[in-house]
């Protein structure tokens, strides 16, 4: 374990001192906490943004955030961000195929 010593804000330490009460613990745990939580966030958002611009599947969006590929699923959906990703001009494709299929009086398989 590594030693860090940073200058932190009379607020975030009265925040910490309220944690530190609540979780009954100490102020070094409940900073630990907080910071663990806070890059935990962090690496689910950069993870989100690198989802949205496909450079990560959402296997490697979890892995990088030390998640289950549920636990990032729920908090992209949560954040407006579809499970799959569904390429416009491939949609385009399918629909006209679909189309052409009905046209020919065609049907889906039983």
């Amino acid at each position: 374990m590594e030693t860090l010593q940073i200058r932190i804000d009379d607020e975030i330490i009265a925040d910490l001192r309220e944690l530190m009460h609540l979780m009954r613990t100490t102020k070094s745990e409940a900073a630990r906490s907080a910071l663990a939580e806070g890059i935990k966030k962090l690496k689910m958002e950069v993870a989100t943004r690198k989802y949205m611009n496909g450079e990560f599947t959402m296997e490697r969006a979890a892995e990088f955030s030390r998640t289950s590929i549920q636990e990032m699923a729920q908090y992209m959906q949560g954040h407006g961000v579809a499970y799959f990703r569904y390429d416009p001009a491939e949609l385009g494709k399918d629909s006209e195929a679909v189309k052409k299929r009905f046209k020919n009086g065609k049907t889906a398989r039983k």
